[in-house]
């Protein structure tokens, strides 16, 4: 599990990196500006310590989130194991331990950190495209909302639904990641 944490861990860092670095160069050599707003200073310019700071933060969280999830995999039922699409819009609850909710929450708290990776190797894909196109990958989403939405909510729009498919795809892996290895689940219903 320490192993899992940690390549995680690395994968993390190295994206967060990646992003960090395309987002500098594009900023810096005037072909992009920054659209997070937790991160953005004015037009041209973006808070690399805010940014730092967030995805340590992030960093933390999501490794205790896959760390309490993959302890708990064996909680999480087979109907969201068989079918992790019906997952993909069933996590709206306060308490992840519940008796209601600790059935598909391992499963959730699992795919979200994946769903962190692909998101972030698509900002630096969509950074490296903007550096050498001229164009990101977002941009054409960003444009045909602009009209009805700016700021946040533009941002938020944007985000989710560039990462909806990845969500989607990391429940399936997860799914498939709970029900491997150690064969934890047939031990369990021997027991």
């Amino acid at each position: 599990m320490i192993r899992i944490i940690s390549i995680y861990a690395v994968l993390f860092i190295a994206l967060t990196y990646g992003d960090y670095w395309t987002t500098d160069f594009a900023i810096t050599n005037g072909l992009a500006e920054e659209f997070n707003p937790a991160v953005r200073d004015g037009a041209t310019a973006y808070k690399a310590w805010n940014m730092i700071g967030i995805n340590i933060a992030f960093l933390l969280g999501t490794s205790a989130m896959l760390y309490w999830a993959l302890n708990n995999r064996s909680r999480i039922s087979d109907h969201y194991l068989e079918q992790p699409f019906r997952a993909s819009f069933n996590y709206f609850y306060v308490n992840p331990f519940s008796d209601k909710n600790i059935v598909k929450s391992p499963l959730h708290l699992l795919a979200f950190p994946l769903c962190c990776l692909f998101a972030k190797a698509f900002a630096i894909t969509s950074n490296a495209s903007g550096i050498v196109y001229g164009t990101g990958l977002a941009d054409p989403i960003v444009a045909m909302l602009n009209p009805y939405l700016s700021g946040t909510p533009l941002y938020v729009a944007v985000t989710g639904i560039i990462i909806t498919p990845f969500w989607i795809m990391s429940l399936y892996i997860a799914a498939s990641v709970a029900t491997a290895g150690d064969g934890f689940r047939t031990a369990e219903a021997a027991a």
